[in-house]
């Protein structure tokens, strides 16, 4: 029986989808792609259909679209796919990539490419090339990508994907501790039943896989995502610059120092150093703007950063101290605790909980225990979620006191008797009164142990 009377056999490709051997893997979309393209489709339709109806949401999205057609956004993400686009074909040139390998070059230039360009973290200058590289080799990437070699039937992947949309969204709103944990806890299943998936069709299929296919891919994932981050910091360190240049320009003054000189300045002082672009603030551009020369400019950018390692060293001496004196008992010659663990963030936990309680007190003339809830999440002070501070209101509103043992056991306490007025404790015992004369308040004023 010659070629054209063979059986047209069926096969199943490294990703799961049975599909007949004549055509080419990169013309079907997998199930999971798929259930992608569905959702996604109905939340645009739902988007659309809402428009005509809320103002609010047209400038919303009008806005969005404006945001994203900024000349250098496009400009940024054309340079990307042309950057995908040349390694792609230096892969090709070095037999790794074929035209197999179609969808998954154009899935990986507008799912990951693009977003990675955007990514915060490397806006922020906060990453290097050889960490992220580093990251994308971390056996966490491989159990990912493994992960999503096989889809599941497309009724289940349905089902699967809003759910897996909708604990992500919650984990990340969620503020109690445990809720977050039951959410962790959730995703981590979600993630064992497609790994497990994964693992047993890859075990039944074993016979049948494309291994040159399935090597392929998985090689050229891995050799674009450590290609594209080269790209993506350069951007980031384009886009930082150009704000930074852009600020020379605002509020232009008499005598300030020409753009181009600014410029040059800029670049004298950040070549090298362009982690700091992203974290010197506006301020310190126009100080420089203000500058009588080049050399003076680069000196104040100099003089900022020398004061910011200052502050950097007196932070990590002070840590330094938390741990030296950990658990140890006692006081220094201040009178101060040796051990002064949390003592800064409980202080500071207080002072916004008793700025919440002026505030509420102007406008009812009395104070009220709920405020501890409203004014919190306090991890933005450096306490937990669980932040262990207690309230007592008397019952006509005109006294107040709140308190908190630190993990040492020292006791902070911070209230007030009145409008406006404000007293501080601190103590290895609660205070069991309201601030009041002659007791262990202090008022306006910081008591021994007392940290900003």
């Amino acid at each position: 029986m010659g070629p054209s009377a063979q059986p047209n056999r069926r096969t199943t490709d490294h990703r799961g989808s049975p599909e007949t051997s004549p055509r080419k893997r990169w013309h079907v979309l997998t199930d999971r792609e798929l259930a992608i393209v569905i959702w996604g489709s109905f939340l645009v339709v739902v988007l659309l259909a809402s428009l005509p109806a809320s103002a609010k949401m047209r400038s919303s999205v009008y806005d969005v679209i404006r945001a994203a057609l900024s000349l250098r956004l496009v400009l940024a993400a054309l340079g990307c796919l042309t950057w995908v686009g040349v390694i792609t074909l230096a892969l090709a040139l070095s037999g790794i990539w074929t035209p197999a390998l179609i969808k998954e070059t154009v899935v990986f230039g507008i799912g990951t490419a693009l977003p990675l360009v955007f990514n915060r973290q490397l806006l922020s200058g906060g990453a290097t090339v050889a960490s992220r590289v580093s990251a994308i080799l971390a056996p966490a990437t491989f159990l990912e990508l493994l992960s999503g070699l096989y889809s599941f039937a497309l009724s289940v992947e349905l089902a699967l994907l809003p759910l897996t949309a909708v604990i992500v969204l919650a984990s990340a709103r969620a503020t109690k501790p445990r809720a977050r944990e039951i959410f962790a806890v959730l995703l981590g299943i979600l993630g064992i039943v497609y790994l497990g998936f994964s693992i047993t069709t890859f075990l039944i299929s074993a016979d049948v896989t494309d291994w040159e296919l399935l090597g392929r891919t998985i090689a050229y994932l891995v050799l674009m995502s450590a290609a594209i981050i080269p790209y993506a910091i350069a951007f980031g360190v384009w886009i930082n610059f150009t704000d930074m240049v852009r600020w020379l320009s605002f509020k232009r003054e008499p005598g300030m120092l020409p753009p181009w000189k600014g410029t040059v300045a800029i670049i004298r002082f950040f070549a090298g150093k362009t982690a700091l672009l992203a974290k010197t603030p506006p301020n310190v551009i126009m100080q420089m703007a203000r500058a009588s020369s080049i050399s003076d400019a680069v000196d104040r950018a100099r003089r900022h950063w020398s004061r910011q390692e200052d502050l950097a060293y007196a932070d990590q001496a002070r840590n330094n101290a938390l741990l030296e004196f950990s658990g140890i008992e006692g006081v220094d010659d201040a009178g101060q605790q040796l051990d002064r663990r949390e003592f800064a963030a409980t202080c500071k936990a207080l002072m916004w909980l008793w700025a919440c309680m002026s505030g509420q007190y102007a406008k009812q003339d009395r104070f009220r225990g709920e405020v501890l809830d409203i004014a919190g999440p306090y991890t933005r002070h450096g306490l937990d979620y669980s932040h262990g501070i207690k309230i007592v209101v008397n019952e006509d509103g005109q006294r107040w006191y709140a308190h908190r043992r630190t993990i040492t056991g020292w006791v902070f306490a911070i209230g007030g008797n009145g409008p406006g007025n404000q007293w501080t404790y601190d103590g290895s015992e609660e205070p069991t009164m309201y601030p009041a004369e002659r007791t262990p308040w202090i008022a306006y004023g910081e008591t021994t142990n007392w940290e900003h």
